[in-house]
């Protein structure tokens, strides 16, 4: 009886309490710094695109997080751009050349391969466990290698602004976000399995969002 009073507190308490959209955007961000005084806020208002058609692009992938499939997929994006006759080249900017997360020492590397723009991405997951009515066979000890009691979900966010690489004017930002999930014995179960469910959803979705805002939104401001 004492076991099971435990397990009940334990089942309470990893019931699906969801994600905290609100932590994850504040948190996201802040991956990137961007620190401007008062009085030179204005001036941002004054600020237009410097950059002219065709443009080279430099990507700033400010994750740790992303496999070469997924860089794969925003490389391909900026591939259909050069095709198109928008962009001259497409460079990722290796993680050497960027000493910190500072939107300035970003902008300075994309100098350095002489980009007209940077886009600069920054990702985030949370992940939420939970049981479901079969981990009550947990308490066999046995049960949590075998008895499928255990969840896990993952949202994974994603978020990319286009800057121009001499001024920080702002060309258009994209978000995506994606779910995935996973179940099975809370012995053996694997947060990583929901994780690349999850992003793999959101690189499609952050992708197809690129490729639509990269190829209107260019070409109606940059001339």
């Amino acid at each position: 009886m004492k076991k099971f009073c435990v397990f009940l507190c334990m089942f309470m308490a990893g019931c699906a309490t969801g994600f905290d959209r609100s932590d994850l955007n504040r948190r996201l961000s802040q991956q990137v710094k961007i620190s401007e005084k008062d009085a030179e806020i204005e001036s941002l208002f004054e600020r237009r695109p410097l950059a002219n058609l065709p443009v080279k692009v430099a990507i700033a992938l400010n994750t740790s997080h992303w496999n070469e499939d997924d860089k794969n997929k925003i490389l391909a994006v900026g591939d259909e751009l050069v095709s198109q006759g928008v962009a001259t080249d497409v460079v990722l900017l290796p993680q050497m050349v960027m000493a910190d997360r500072n939107l300035r020492t970003i902008r300075l590397a994309a100098a350095r391969y002489q980009a007209d723009v940077v886009f600069v991405i920054s990702s985030i997951n949370d992940l939420d466990r939970y049981y479901n009515p079969l981990s009550v066979l947990y308490i066999t000890i046995v049960g949590a290698w075998v008895i499928p009691g255990s969840h896990i979900d993952s949202l994974y966010i994603a978020e990319g602004t286009l800057f121009d690489v001499r001024n920080e004017y702002i060309y258009f930002s994209v978000h995506a976000e994606g779910e995935g999930s996973t179940w099975g014995p809370g012995a053996i179960i694997e947060a990583n399995d929901a994780i690349k469910r999850a992003k793999t959803r959101c690189v499609e979705k952050f992708a197809t969002s690129l490729r639509e805002q990269s190829q209107k939104i260019l070409l109606d401001t940059i001339r």
